[in-house]
């Protein structure tokens, strides 16, 4: 299948045909073409004596593996 849309469902279902006649359908399967995960939540950030201590929860990934996070620092 070409040309699927990230975010859009898209729904399957399969069914087999021998000499006799077709089977009936599989159950149906949904899936949706996966995107960047979805903006982080709010930080949190704590003074540890001269350093800071930045944390957060990691984001819904919309189903890929999160590789790298980037801290932008402006003063």
């Amino acid at each position: 299948m070409t040309g699927v849309a990230v975010g859009t469902n898209y729904r399957f279902r399969l069914r087999a045909r021998n000499n006799i006649d077709w089977s009936d359908y599989s159950e149906e399967v949904t899936l949706t073409p996966v995107d960047v995960p979805v903006q982080m939540a709010t930080l949190t950030t704590e003074m540890v004596s001269t350093n800071v201590k930045v944390t957060w929860t990691a984001p819904f990934s919309n189903g890929l593996t999160i590789l790298e996070y980037k801290i932008m620092i402006k003063n």
